[in-house]
């Protein structure tokens, strides 16, 4: 995950919280929970789609078809949220609403 990947780059790895490991498996969750065949996100924010998709993938494979692999829409003006700043909004950048 870029976040990880991101965090990684500038700390040291006893310094790297839990929440980097534990969000991408809540926000697959989150998406397979509704059984979305499509889910609207940001190009930064499609590894987490393809993440749930992996996920519900390996346990349809395991346990028979119970999960529906969603597919991400981008839409290509609105794939990256512009901060109130004009970069990528996030609270790293203190640009957000």
């Amino acid at each position: 995950m870029h976040a990880y990947k991101d965090k990684a780059g500038k700390k040291k790895a006893n310094e790297i919280s839990v929440g980097l490991f534990t969000y991408p498996i809540l926000m697959a969750a989150d998406i397979l929970l509704y059984d979305a065949t499509h889910v609207p996100t940001g190009k930064d924010q499609k590894q987490h789609v393809e993440y749930a998709r992996d996920m519900a993938g390996k346990f349809n494979h395991l346990f028979g078809e119970t999960f529906v692999l969603p597919e991400p829409v981008i839409s290509e003006e609105m794939a990256v949220i512009p901060g109130t700043d004009g970069r990528k909004m996030s609270k790293s950048y203190n640009n957000y609403i």
